[in-house]
């Protein structure tokens, strides 16, 4: 078990801290992230997952709506809000160049705490809506 309301927090920190070694701190080493397209384990997975968001909107922060937990489930509602100044190279998709457009991507994190730390995330949100906000106007 752990604590997930306190995991989800620490981990929004190092997130909007831009540390991608305290990031990746966050998992054990056997942890699975699951989102659109997406599907992978081990620190590999927290490492792709990290970059994805970082390399395309290095200026994004998390902002908290809520966070809800039972036992050892946490649920974070937030929103990732950022500048597109990178490329999005989401898994199973073209890549998307720089828009230097700002978003705000309403999204939920499911994630199951071991030991402090985060042993599985599963994200949802919409991917379609994001490339509409980037695409808008182009």
């Amino acid at each position: 078990m752990g604590d997930p309301r306190e995991v989800i927090e620490r981990a929004v920190r190092v997130w909007n801290d831009h540390d991608n070694s305290g990031w990746l701190e966050q998992f054990t080493d056997d942890a699975e992230l699951s989102g659109p397209n997406f599907k992978a384990s081990g620190s590999e997975a927290a490492r792709m997952f990290y970059s994805v968001w970082k390399d395309a909107f290095p200026d994004n922060q998390v902002r908290v709506v809520a966070i809800y937990e039972d036992g050892d489930i946490g649920v974070i509602q937030g929103i990732l809000e950022g500048t597109h100044t990178g490329t999005f190279n989401a898994p199973d998709q073209s890549p998307l160049e720089a828009t230097n457009k700002k978003v705000a991507l309403p999204y939920v994190n499911v994630i199951t705490a071991r030991n402090g730390k985060i042993k599985s995330l599963v994200g949802y949100f919409d991917l379609g809506g994001l490339t509409s906000q980037l695409r808008a106007g182009s």
